[in-house]
């Protein structure tokens, strides 16, 4: 089975902060099968998550697809503000796409384990070198 998710290490800290912070929360981890036991018992186990790679394997233990998600989101807002505070963000902008559109380079960018921005780029580049060169002469 494919992870859900991949803690990086530079990301760890931050991880592990949003799980606590999310325990003040009685139904975290598992949503509605939250019990006080399920949760005493993924507090203890989260104390021996001291890497990246154990917080990963503790998170596919105890989390939900939608705890995943919120975390993933909370992360990558994160990663953002340290690379502008660093100013090494790469620049973006925003995109409407139709509902049809967003779920076809949505399945396409998950089979290929990237984001919609890398999709776009790697199907689009050789095509948007040749229109450069084209409009070039």
């Amino acid at each position: 089975m494919r992870k859900k998710y991949d803690i990086q290490a530079l990301d760890y800290e931050y991880a592990k902060r949003w799980i606590d912070n999310k325990f003040r929360d009685a139904a975290f981890p598992g949503g509605a099968d939250a019990s006080p036991d399920r949760r005493r018992r993924a507090a203890k186990a989260l104390t021996r998550a001291a890497s990246h790679g154990s917080l990963n394997a503790w998170c596919e233990k105890w989390m939900t697809s939608p705890e995943w998600n919120s975390m993933k989101n909370a992360i990558r807002a994160a990663r953002l503000r340290r690379e502008k505070q660093r100013g090494t963000a790469v620049p973006t902008r925003g995109v409407d796409l139709n509902v049809m559109a967003h779920q076809i380079v949505s399945a396409l960018a998950k089979a290929e384990g990237v984001t919609i921005s890398e999709l776009i780029e790697m199907k689009l580049k050789k095509d948007f070198q040749k229109l450069k060169r084209r409009t070039r002469r």
